[in-house]
């Protein structure tokens, strides 16, 4: 532990000297120094030896943001990589397995060595990382080493996250019953043997399992050995590991034995246990003594709970905050669109430090609405999420009657067609565009990568929050815009149901998420109207399969709803409703003319939709064609309760427009 801490001390040390050295002096140790901080190319002009292992490592950090220039590296240093492999970092490994299966290239010489050596941790990943790339156990020598297979999941788990932003818990999968198999072991020899484990790097693997899978291993690790944990692991450490499973029943429980005497952890837990009026009362407090800045790291929790007690307090509290120029996030465009400004909404967006147009503004200058009237040709980069994207696709018909002007789109690919055909006096590029950050990305590499090149640069390039101001009128209409070609014969009653967004995970979930069930008696309503139910939830799990065919719920596998949007769009205008929470889906079928009854199951939901702080309504002003669906009951009851009464609101609106 001493040794380590030295290390990186003494690598602090020379980073800190390396900016001072002239850039023609060549040192490994600068070159390493300023590749473990991030510096590549620093690092690229520092290193001697251009053909060793550490010029390898830092090449590969310059060309993986590029899939043309990372095959160019992995081409050109094919023979390095085979000779380094059991040194290289675990990212080059899997970068590497997917390059060779897309460009179906051979890896014999590694799958040579993998099979010499086994029991290596690189060999149990490449051949974990091969597999998984492949869907199909390959047929080499797998390690039997349980514990170096689960440290080797759990790194796959994350590379998979890095390169696709979406998290894979492989031990829930087919693809690990299958490793399990081939090496002979059931999931209960499994869990005994974690259970039982005992090495070194208990800590470490505990913690992953507790983190990744709470509802399978949680609460027995925990009961068995917290002590052991809370030892090895440390209070703080224990506490964030238990909060970030987002299982609100084990903070509460466990918090009062891990106190770590942190203010947001103490909110935290005001807030999971539903002391919504105690939070509230802390704010009214410490605000009379000019004390804010110890909400700081728990604004998320005490704007929810400021909003549960009283929107107006959250209104009032966050402007206070901005009036003392201290952090407010984006909380400052939620509370305009509670106030109903969507005008002002999406001008405090640009105010916000890590948004698009503010990136605009620091690179090109700052950009007002003046500017949009003067440009003969401006680039509009579309921002947020694919739901985003398509909601404020309504606007776009305001810019194709703009005499004198050419306007530049940027969309999602899966869009292209779509836009193209509803728009065609607008131009739009398609650029597969980031959602988030990868490891390591500063902000600005993150909006940069976003912005398509040109073959002739624009006069100004804006966000799409800036259309908002631009355009004369943004209110919304009970009328889609998206042209489709149906294809899809429309006969009786079709409603298309959704329990979960693709976004629905942790908190969120909790938050927002209707779990599946809860659709059941709704299902049967509809079902006795004579219509049929579709589902519309993408990907499903095999949770989610049973409840649609124990309930007569229509799976229509020849859509893809998650890549195929063109069809997905056809799909979704034959439908006469669609019901759920907002995420791509239900977003893309208002858009194209379905009736969308949004169900609103937290209070922030309706304030933002509604943009009115005094009373709930139906109305709503960010999308078309939709319908704010809230609980007749209030916010008052338990999330089931809630859940359910929004479900009889969208009934009861259906079941009357359908006996007009």
């Amino acid at each position: 532990m001493m040794k380590s801490k030295f290390k990186n001390a003494f690598i602090d040390l020379l980073a800190f000297f390396d900016r001072f050295v002239p850039e023609s002096i060549l040192s490994g140790r600068l070159a390493y120094a300023a590749y473990t901080k991030g510096r590549y190319e620093n690092a690229a002009l520092r290193v001697k030896n251009k053909k060793g292992l550490l010029s390898l490592k830092i090449n590969y950090k310059l060309s993986n943001s590029d899939y043309k220039i990372l095959g160019e590296f992995f081409d050109d240093n094919n023979e390095a990589i085979k000779k380094h492999f059991f040194k290289l970092p675990y990212e080059v490994i899997f970068d590497y397995v997917i390059y060779t299966q897309n460009e179906s290239i051979e890896s014999d010489d590694i799958l040579t060595k993998v099979n010499k050596y086994p029991n290596r941790l690189r060999s149990i990943f490449f051949n974990l990382s091969l597999s998984y790339i492949r869907s199909e156990i390959i047929d080499t020598t797998f390690s039997d080493n349980l514990g170096k297979i689960l440290k080797m999941s759990f790194l796959l788990e994350k590379n998979i996250k890095r390169t696709t932003g979406k998290r894979e818990y492989l031990l829930r999968t087919e693809f690990f019953s299958s490793v399990l198999a081939l090496i002979n072991v059931s999931n209960d020899e499994l869990k005994a043997y974690i259970l039982g484990y005992s090495g070194n790097d208990k800590g470490k693997i505990y913690s992953d399992l507790i983190r990744l899978y709470p509802e399978e291993f949680a609460i027995d690790l925990l009961s068995k050995d917290f002590l052991y944990l809370r030892e090895n692991i440390g209070r703080e450490r224990l506490l964030n590991i238990i909060k970030s499973t987002n299982d609100i029943n084990l903070y509460i429980f466990y918090y009062p034995k891990l106190m770590d005497f942190k203010f947001s952890s103490f909110i935290t837990w005001l807030f999971y246990k539903g002391e919504y009026k105690q939070i509230s009362s802390l704010v009214n407090f410490l605000s009379m003594l000019g004390i804010y800045r110890a909400f700081d790291r728990a604004l998320y929790f005490t704007y929810l709970a400021l909003i549960e007690v009283s929107p107006k307090l959250a209104i009032d509290y966050f402007k206070k905050r901005d009036d003392r120029n201290l952090a407010v996030s984006s909380y400052l465009v939620l509370n305009s669109l509670y106030l109903g400004d969507l005008k002002k909404a999406e001008l405090e967006r640009t105010r916000i430090e890590s948004s698009l147009q503010n990136y605009l503004n620091k690179v090109n200058g700052k950009v007002d609405v003046s500017d949009i009237e003067t440009a003969n040709h401006c680039l509009v980069v579309a921002e947020q999420g694919v739901a985003d994207e398509v909601r404020w696709a309504r606007l776009y018909s305001q810019l194709s009657i703009v005499e004198n002007k050419k306007f530049t789109i940027s969309c999602d690919p899966r869009f292209y067609r779509l836009f193209s055909n509803t728009y065609p006096d607008l131009t739009f590029i398609p650029h597969k565009r980031l959602f988030r950050r990868n490891p390591g990305m500063d902000i600005d590499m993150f909006h940069s990568l976003n912005i398509p090149t040109l073959p002739r640069k624009p006069d100004l390039i804006i966000s799409t929050s800036l259309l908002f101001n631009y355009c004369d009128n943004v209110e919304t209409t009970r009328h889609g815009y998206i042209d489709t070609c149906e294809h899809y014969k429309n006969s009786g009653l079709k409603i298309g149901i959704l329990w979960s967004s693709s976004l629905a995970v942790g908190l969120r979930k909790e938050r927002y998420g209707i779990p599946n069930y809860i659709y059941i008696k709704f299902v049967k309503k509809i079902q006795e109207l004579g219509g049929s139910v579709y589902c519309l939830q993408s990907p499903l799990n095999e949770d989610d399969i049973i409840f649609c065919n124990s309930n007569n719920v229509i799976i229509d596998n020849t859509v893809d709803l998650y890549n195929d949007f063109d069809n997905s769009a056809s799909f979704l205008s034959s439908l006469d409703y669609v019901v759920g929470p907002s995420s791509l889906v239900t977003e893309l079928a208002a858009a194209c003319g379905t009736k969308f009854l949004h169900i609103a199951n937290a209070p922030e939901i309706s304030l933002m939709r509604n943009g009115d702080i005094d009373k709930l309504s139906q109305v709503d002003q960010l999308s078309n064609n939709t319908i704010t669906v809230y609980p007749k009951t209030g916010y008052i009851d338990d999330k089931e309760q809630v859940n359910n009464s929004c479900l009889e609101h969208a009934y009861k609106i259906i079941e009357k427009e359908i006996k007009k």
